[in-house]
């Protein structure tokens, strides 16, 4: 049969392909005693977090390269935890909202300043943790998470406009409450905010074995004071004698600078 380990493990958190390969590589040996052992926790080492314009692409490399064949438990029981990893757009063009999305995974009730509908989920349960990573330069108010989503509702102006990234990851279920904190805090600081970008966890668990955190991230860069700047960056579309190209509205034609390989 075949199964796929856990993102996260007690020895550590693999952020990257490279990681993986690593934690692979140096720990292969350990792979047929692990099959062969209950309750057996694959050792990773830790690494380097993907260009976020890959996260698709790493996620579907991370599962390749974590699923391998597993022998027999002579013990009985399989035991190796099961990775999990879901990376989501959450677009406008798809009927989806940032702040509907954030007042379900947090359990609140938010009004979405852009259309002006209430979404209440205060009576949702199994919600263990709510908190929300800042940029240095950003808003203090931002901290209140109504007022951080509707200033990304309202920023975005195109009926299709993409309004946040959405992760969903597995923790384990060895792990403390408070280790399971530290483990979502410390990966949604390293690679995302230190990246430029706001980061909204939620820890959920039910008690049913299953904790998970939905981790709703901005996809706008963010001025030094405090404002949204523009996606990506745009340049001057010239004509053939190196001059600007000027519409009918009196403008200048450009078109955005792709910063995707």
């Amino acid at each position: 049969m075949f199964t796929r380990a856990h993102l996260y493990t007690l020895s550590g958190v693999v952020r990257s392909a490279e990681g993986f390969v690593g934690a692979y590589e140096i720990h292969t040996p350990t792979l047929a005693a692990c099959a062969a052992q209950e309750n057996c926790i694959f050792p990773a080492t830790a690494y380097a977090i993907y260009p976020l314009a890959h996260l698709r692409k790493a996620n579907t490399l991370l599962r390749k390269l974590f699923t391998f064949r597993k022998s027999e438990n002579r013990i009985g029981g399989d035991t190796i935890a099961i990775y999990h990893c879901s990376i989501k757009i959450v677009s406008r063009g798809s009927g989806k909202s940032a702040v509907a999305a954030a007042a379900y995974r947090s359990g609140e009730k938010i009004t979405n300043e852009w259309d002006g509908i209430t979404h209440d989920y205060t009576k949702k349960g199994g919600i263990v943790h709510s908190e929300i990573l800042l940029l240095p330069n950003a808003p203090p108010d931002f901290k209140d998470r109504g007022t951080l989503w509707n200033s990304v509702e309202q920023i975005e102006k195109a009926d299709n406009s993409q309004l946040a990234r959405e992760l969903e990851v597995a923790l384990p279920i060895e792990l403390s409450r408070e280790e399971q904190l530290r483990l979502v805090r410390e990966y949604c600081s390293s690679p995302f905010v230190s990246k430029g970008m706001c980061a909204d966890f939620n820890i959920h668990d039910t008690g049913g074995g299953n904790p998970h955190a939905h981790i709703l991230l901005t996809m706008r860069p963010m001025g030094e004071q405090g404002k949204w700047l523009p996606k990506s960056p745009k340049e001057y579309v010239l004509d053939e004698n190196g001059e600007r190209i000027r519409l009918a509205s009196g403008r200048y034609k450009t078109r955005k600078i792709d910063l995707v390989d």
